[in-house]
């Protein structure tokens, strides 16, 4: 199903260029967009989860995710690493493309308080980068009401977790073995055997509303349930 639609997607694109034959076009796009996504996806399966993100749209109106990819992503707009290809897709761009990121955000923002999921894979540089960008967000500045909910490992000391402890407004310590991810290549919850650290970001700062945004951390409880049932049957 979901390479059907892709390649769908791919034949429509190199329709409206007009290409000689958009069918097989389409099934090339297909093949080096998968190709490189096999070579990335240690990080890239793994989220939130169904449950969390249908939360996360409904409750608290999440207009962006940003790491995702073509073939798992949780919400309308998102952002992907493998550009141009993911364009072809739908993607908006890369979450280190400051200017396009930056002015949807301000876009959808100026018209309601907005969300946005940050959630980077489980490698240092992407910690990192992660921290680095949402700094640069928050500081352009973005438009007033704009929350960030983000989790991450929890490595002590480590650049990327320290930038995100001293930005973010609340913080929520999940234990090993008591929240689960979701791993999209097999569509199961799988108990986290480490810690993890939920980040809530926002400007200005509001408890209410960054409490609300804690509660999809709660959630993911919910999935180490399920995990645990399944392993018990």
């Amino acid at each position: 199903e979901v390479k059907q639609r892709m390649v769908e997607r791919a034949s429509e694109f190199a329709r409206r260029f007009k290409v000689a034959d958009p069918d097989a076009t389409a099934a090339r796009i297909f093949l080096s967009t998968a190709s490189a996504y096999l070579v990335a996806s240690g990080g890239l399966y793994w989220g939130f989860g169904p449950e969390p993100y249908e939360f996360t749209r409904g409750e608290l109106g999440a207009i962006l995710e940003c790491y995702a990819s073509p073939f798992n992503h949780s919400l309308p707009v998102f952002c992907s690493p493998i550009q141009p290809l993911d364009c072809v897709y739908g993607s908006l761009c890369s979450f280190y493309d400051s200017g396009v990121v930056g002015e949807f955000v301000k876009a959808v923002g100026a018209k309601e308080p907005a969300v946005i999921v940050a959630n980077p894979p489980y490698i240092e540089a992407e910690l990192q980068g992660c921290s680095d960008r949402l700094a640069a967000l928050g500081a352009d500045p973005p438009p007033a009401g704009l929350r960030v909910v983000s989790i991450f490992p929890k490595w002590d000391g480590a650049g990327g977790v320290v930038g995100m402890e001293n930005q973010c407004s609340q913080k929520v310590v999940l234990e090993p073995e008591q929240h689960a991810y979701f791993d999209y290549q097999t569509g199961r919850f799988i108990p986290a055997r480490f810690a993890s650290l939920g980040f809530v970001l926002g400007w200005p700062k509001d408890e209410e509303a960054e409490e609300k945004c804690a509660q999809v951390f709660k959630l993911l409880a919910h999935g180490t349930k399920r995990a645990k049932k399944r392993r018990t049957q």
